[in-house]
Order: C-alpha cells, then structure tokens, then sequence
C-alpha cells in the first residue's frame, strides 16, 4: 500500500477512521499536528484557508498544525486520519493540489 507517505523522526501517531453521513461535515477545527487525512470511499469537499477543493476515492490532504480546515461529505464517506509529529516523504506520488 502506497497511499500514505512515510513519517520520519515522528514520536507521536494517532489513527482515526473517520465515517461521515451524505451531508455530514466534521466542523471547522485547527489540526493540533501534522494530518493527513486519507479518503478510501465516498466524495465531498475539504476547505482551508477559504479555499474548497473536491476530494473522492485516492485523494489525501495533509493539514500543518494549527491550520483551520472542515470536510463536507456530499456521499456517505470514510477516511483514515493519520496525525504525526515529524517530516512526512511526500514526492511526485502526492502532487499537491
């Protein structure tokens, strides 16, 4: 599996599975470490920064600490939300949007 990237010198992980109903939202909030939030199925629409971008199957968004975000699930949708201290190896395999 090559969805996740790898952390490096990171001492703390935490792992969420994150289940949102159609119409569903996890609220605005500051990520408190770095996070990357891993969508497995479903589609919505993450926001950042007053920017909103659609996310699906394959998509992962990674939040720096402290910055404000929200998810909207415009289906049923699952994610895996991994939070790490630590450099995570993002290269050409994770574009960024």
């Amino acid at each position: 599996m090559d969805f996740l990237p790898r952390v490096v010198d990171g001492s703390e992980r935490r792992v969420t599975i994150a289940h949102l109903d159609a119409g569903g939202t996890l609220g605005r909030h500051p990520a408190t470490l770095r996070q990357m939030f891993a969508v497995v199925s479903g589609n919505g629409e993450i926001e950042a920064d007053g920017l909103a971008r659609a996310v699906g199957p394959g998509t992962l968004v990674v939040w720096e600490p402290g910055e404000v975000h929200q998810t909207r699930a415009a289906s049923a949708m699952t994610a895996v939300v991994v939070e790490v201290t630590g450099t995570l190896e993002l290269d050409a395999h994770f574009p960024e949007l």
